[in-house]
């Protein structure tokens, strides 16, 4: 099946704010960072893609496959509903991979704000928005204060200094002083 990414060089890079999410000239890249099987609805990010154990196949196939209903129609570019949406597919699938998922669900409301702001958006939308971020961002920060504790870096494919910046700045967004 096909799936969009953004093409390497395309998009040109900015920077990264203090959550770490990477900020691009003109377009927000973590809506194509997971790939959705149209067929089955397993989902992954980018980098997880494909690798999967007997076990975990089996697992989609009785639990996730009966119940997935492809409902995207193709456009040029993902909203931030769709990618949403599809990263939630992905938390169902990749468990191990849950704190660097709710990241990301994160990063896509703070980007579903922005959009917001720019577009006019009443407050009361927007703050929906918020909330949703700041719970996303509470899970990443416990998900990932787990994981330091019971794994070795690399942990969702950052060492060892960037997984304590990471908390240091989830710990602050989140109150956690």
């Amino acid at each position: 099946f096909k799936t969009k990414q953004v093409r390497t060089g395309k998009a040109r890079f900015i920077g990264t704010d203090e959550v770490l999410k990477p900020l691009y000239e003109g377009i927000d890249t973590c809506k194509y960072d997971i790939i959705l099987c149209p067929h089955c609805g397993y989902a992954a990010a980018q980098r997880n893609y494909g690798h999967l154990t007997p076990k975990q196949r089996k697992a989609i196939r009785e639990n996730v496959e009966p119940r997935f209903k492809a409902k995207e129609n193709e456009t040029e570019t993902y909203s931030y509903e769709r990618a949403v949406r599809r990263c939630k597919m992905a938390m169902l699938t990749e468990i191990s991979e849950s704190a660097y998922l709710c990241l990301k669900l994160a990063w896509l409301y703070r980007g579903e704000i922005e959009e917001a702001k720019a577009n006019g958006v009443p407050q009361a939308d927007i703050d929906k928005y918020y909330k949703y971020e700041h719970e996303y961002l509470e899970d990443a920060y416990k998900g990932f204060k787990q994981a330091l504790e019971t794994e070795y870096p690399p942990i969702a494919g950052m060492d060892e200094m960037t997984i304590y910046y990471l908390l240091t700045s989830l710990a602050v967004e989140c109150g956690n002083i």
